[in-house]
């Protein structure tokens, strides 16, 4: 399952890198983190990307710190996300699966939003598989979010 559309992976150019600090919780993700290297290595020089580890008996810390920092922290999404907020020292948060694709006109539209005030946000799901499930899922989150300000 695919987060987001995969972006364009030409729009993240090298540039000065933001005051965003991306955090990303992780296990046993090899696989992704391979299939993503380009899309990783990429997104890097936009910002200071957090992987917080939940003590992955896999490949996924190396690979992992190719292209940010790896914090280590008990397993669960919540926890890791938490242990990498403690970490980060950027002026924005995001956190993202990392299964999840920006591109880099949404990570501007992140930054213009914080700078303007808001507080939290999020993206508008989109899942890469055409089955229905995933169809039905994607727009109950949507909603969820739309309607009832229930972010994750």
């Amino acid at each position: 399952m695919r987060f987001l559309s995969p972006g364009q992976i030409k729009l993240l150019r090298a540039g000065a890198v933001s005051m965003l600090d991306i955090i990303i919780p992780v296990y046993n993700e090899e696989a992704i983190l391979q299939e993503r290297k380009q899309y990783y290595q990429a997104l890097k020089t936009r910002a200071r990307i957090i992987f917080v580890d939940g003590g992955s008996s896999d490949q996924t810390p190396i690979l992992a710190a190719k292209y940010g920092d790896v914090i280590h922290c008990e397993k669960g999404r919540g926890l890791q996300k938490n242990c990498g907020a403690k970490k980060a020292d950027g002026k924005h948060l995001l956190f993202l699966h990392v299964d999840t694709c920006v591109d880099a006109e949404a990570l501007a539209a992140v930054e213009q939003a914080m700078e303007q005030g808001v507080k939290a946000g999020c993206f508008t799901l989109k899942i890469d598989d055409p089955g229905l499930a995933f169809s039905i899922f994607a727009r109950i989150i949507n909603f969820r979010a739309r309607h009832f300000n229930i972010i994750d």
